[in-house]
C-alpha cells in the first residue's frame, strides 16, 4: 500500500514539532543542579544550626541565673560572713568598719595591750593583726545564735608578753622607772619582732543576732584566739 504525499508531509511536520517542543523545554545546567544540590544540603543544616543556638542559649541562661542565686546568697547576712568580715577588717586595720561585726573596745580591753597606747605609731592596732589566719572549721546556728569552730593563727602573744617584760623588768632594775612611751616602744619592738613567731589555734566562737544582724561576741574564746598565748602569759607572770 502506498503513502499519499500528503500523509507524509503531515508525519514531517508532526515529528518536527515534537522535536521543536522538546528543543523548547528548559535543560539545567549543572550549576542549577549543583545550586539546587548545595540547598537541599543546607537546610537540614541550618535547622541544626537553629537547634544549637536555642540550646546553647538556654544553656547561657541557666548559667546567668546560677550566678545571680549565687551572689544572693552570698550578699545574704549570715553569721560565717560577719566573722569573716571581722577577721577581713581586722587583718587590712580597717578599724572604722569593724563595730559592723564586733565591739572592737571590747575586743581590745586587755591590760597587757594598753602599753602600746603610749607606742609612737598610727598603725598600733594594725600591727597586732598582720599575720591572721583563719580557718572555719564547723558551723552550727539556729535562728538567733551561731556556735563557729575556727581555726586562728597569729603571732605568739606570750612570746612577745615575755619579752616585753623583760625589757621593762631590767629597766627597773637599773632604778629607772620607764615611761609610757617607752612602755610603748618595748611592746612595738616585739610586736615587729619576727622571732616570736606564730602559733595556731581552735577555739569556738559565738556569733548572736542583735536587732537583725550578725555579731560576733567578745568572750575569752575570741580573745584568746585572737592574741593566743597573751592570757597565759599575763597569768604565768602574776603568779
Amino acid at each position: 500500500m502506498q503513502v499519499k504525499p500528503s500523509e507524509k508531509t503531515e508525519k514531517k511536520e508532526e515529528k518536527k514539532s515534537t522535536e521543536n517542543n522538546q528543543a523548547k523545554k528548559p535543560t539545567k545546567t549543572k550549576e542549577e543542579k549543583t545550586k539546587n544540590e548545595k540547598v537541599k544540603k543546607e537546610k537540614p543544616v541550618k535547622e541544626k544550626g537553629k537547634k544549637r543556638n536555642i540550646f546553647a542559649r538556654i544553656v547561657a541562661i541557666i548559667i546567668l541565673l546560677a550566678i545571680v542565686i549565687g551572689i544572693i546568697v552570698i550578699a545574704l547576712p549570715s553569721p560565717a560572713r560577719a566573722l569573716e568580715e571581722m577577721f577581713r577588717d581586722l587583718k587590712a586595720g580597717k578599724m572604722s568598719d569593724i563595730d559592723k561585726y564586733v565591739d572592737y573596745n571590747s575586743l581590745i580591753d586587755i591590760p597587757a595591750l594598753g602599753n602600746l597606747e603610749g607606742a609612737d605609731s598610727t598603725d598600733n592596732d594594725k600591727i597586732l593583726y598582720e599575720d591572721l589566719k583563719w580557718n572555719i572549721k564547723k558551723i552550727e546556728k539556729n535562728e538567733e545564735e551561731a556556735k563557729i569552730e575556727v581555726e586562728i593563727t597569729n603571732k605568739n602573744y606570750k612570746n612577745i608578753f615575755q619579752n616585753f617584760t623583760k625589757k621593762v623588768v631590767q629597766k627597773i632594775l637599773n632604778n629607772e622607772k620607764p615611761s609610757d612611751e617607752e612602755a610603748g616602744q618595748y611592746l612595738m619592738e616585739e610586736l615587729k619582732n619576727k622571732e616570736v613567731g606564730q602559733t595556731t589555734t581552735t577555739k569556738e566562737i559565738t556569733i548572736r543576732k542583735e536587732k537583725g544582724k550578725w555579731k560576733v561576741v567578745v568572750d575569752e574564746n575570741l580573745q584568746n584566739a585572737i592574741f593566743p598565748g597573751l592570757s597565759e602569759a599575763v597569768n604565768g607572770y602574776g603568779e
